[in-house]
């Protein structure tokens, strides 16, 4: 398990919001991107699949791919169980987080 804690706010501050019509959200570097994938405890009895995720997303396999680099995995993991993977994050309540 890493000990990485999970980012909170990654806004931009209001007065940059102010002046364009640019995300709100501050984008991760790959950094951030890697270490947020390697949050996933890894449980080996992953109840994040069915009970945690409404869209049952295999949310360890596709920490996995990102944390190993492996993007284009990562996308055909995820799209294999959701019709919209680019949006998915941006609207996520991660109810995987508490199962």
């Amino acid at each position: 398990m890493n000990s990485q804690e999970k980012l909170k706010n990654t806004y931009r501050p209001v007065s940059e919001r102010l002046r364009d019509f640019k995300e709100v959200e501050r984008p991760l570097s790959a950094t951030e991107i890697d270490n947020q994938a390697q949050r996933c405890q890894d449980c080996g009895i992953p109840f994040c699949h069915g009970a945690g995720c409404p869209l049952c997303n295999v949310i360890p396999e596709m920490n996995a791919a990102v944390a190993a680099g492996k993007w284009r995995l990562a996308w055909d993991i995820l799209s294999s169980t959701n019709q919209f993977p680019e949006f998915t994050s941006r609207i996520c309540p991660a109810l995987c987080e508490a199962s």
